[in-house]
């Protein structure tokens, strides 16, 4: 498996979120103010996770227990926004205890297992990395999106998951609110 960024990280930490979630209509009969979880279920994981861009998700649907290492992952990040470092702490060593890494030919990190192990395995670092970034993570500030995201903007005060998406919608409610 090629290396994984960040953008994956965050897309596992944002498989559970508003309506408003998914850039454009929402899919599958998701009703107006329902949140939904994509890592309900290994079907749901699989669809959510290997039609992304941002990277190549493993074959098949992942296993229980990679599906629940998925949801650690998740909620390592989640408890790293709600600015509960302990939990962070306690999910990432759970996480760390369970990932087999070796060096590869090129030098970088490789996992010793393969598929959704993997996946999660390279995970790992990138969740380490992000501890040490927790003041530039947050979630949208669209209520009903729930979407996160890295500021990696120079003042540090971004606000949207996306600007033309939720950023255009929350200032559309906000007009159409004094008008």
């Amino acid at each position: 498996m090629t290396a994984l960024g960040l953008d994956a990280l965050i897309v596992v930490a944002s498989s559970v979120h508003g309506p408003e979630g998914h850039l454009g209509l929402p899919r599958g009969g998701v009703r107006a103010n329902d949140e939904h979880d994509h890592l309900a279920d290994a079907r749901a994981a699989r669809e959510f996770l290997g039609t992304r861009h941002e990277f190549a998700a493993p074959a098949g649907p992942p296993s229980t227990a990679e599906l629940r290492r998925l949801r650690l992952l998740r909620d390592a990040v989640r408890s790293l926004v709600r600015g509960d470092v302990r939990s962070y702490v306690r999910r990432r060593d759970a996480l760390l205890r369970g990932a087999r890494y070796r060096l590869a030919p090129d030098g970088t990190l490789a996992s010793e297992h393969e598929g959704w192990t993997e996946f999660c395995d390279l995970l790992v670092p990138l969740l380490v990395a992000l501890g040490g970034e927790r003041r530039r993570l947050r979630a949208c500030g669209n209520r009903r999106c729930g979407w996160l995201f890295v500021d990696r903007s120079a003042s540090g005060r971004r606000r949207w998951c996306d600007a033309k998406a939720c950023g255009n919608r929350m200032k559309v409610r906000r007009y159409r609110a004094r008008h």
